[in-house]
């Protein structure tokens, strides 16, 4: 019985998901054994072993996972893997989203980025997953509506919207200025620091 359900899951992993198969060498699918979810590769060969609550399917090369040994009733504790398995974002109590409002994955499947949502201090963050740079919650908010050839993310900042680099996270450039260096014009107001740091402890 185990071998046959070894053998369906290798199928299910040389499906294509979404309309699209990955032809990658290193394409790794879901299984679960257990009651805990692991990877394999389309060989049949276990490479992360089940250790996971909950798991989502790899995105380029990175995936969301809940792991048994932080696990609570509602899966709060969530990370991003690699594809060897090590944290790229370790579980904090973060909100990761991986799907905007039309169950589209963010910015496009491996292209894309994971939206970060501290329930501490109510920031924002992203994952970009083609660089692997994680930007930290230090945005107000983060639009979800990124598309696959962007290099900017839309932000809040301050109480101001602008364009933040996917690789770098710094603001581009504000979006109710022409400057492109990322400084406000002038006559653009600013807020003053100890308002920014109420919107960070808030």
């Amino acid at each position: 019985m185990k071998r046959l359900m070894l053998v369906w899951m290798m199928i299910l992993c040389l499906l294509p998901v979404g309309g699209w198969a990955d032809e990658t060498a290193d394409a790794l699918c879901l299984f679960r054994e257990n009651g805990l979810w692991g990877y394999m590769n389309q060989a049949g060969e276990v490479v992360i072993e089940p250790q996971f609550v909950e798991a989502e399917p790899f995105r380029g090369g990175y995936a969301v996972v809940c792991p048994i040994t932080l696990a609570d009733s509602q899966c709060t504790w969530r990370g991003i893997i690699d594809i060897s398995g090590n944290w790229a974002f370790r579980p904090d109590g973060s909100v990761i989203i991986s799907q905007d409002s039309s169950s589209r994955y963010i910015g496009g499947p491996d292209s894309g980025i994971y939206i970060i949502h501290s329930q501490d201090n109510r920031m924002y963050g992203f994952f970009d997953i083609p660089s692997g740079f994680c930007s930290g919650q230090r945005y107000q908010w983060i639009d979800e509506n990124c598309e696959p050839d962007e290099d900017l993310v839309r932000v809040t900042l301050y109480g101001r919207k602008g364009f933040a680099s996917r690789k770098t996270g710094e603001i581009v450039k504000w979006d109710d200025t022409d400057v492109n260096d990322g400084n406000p014009s002038p006559d653009a107001f600013v807020w003053p620091w100890f308002l920014e740091r109420l919107f960070r402890f808030w």
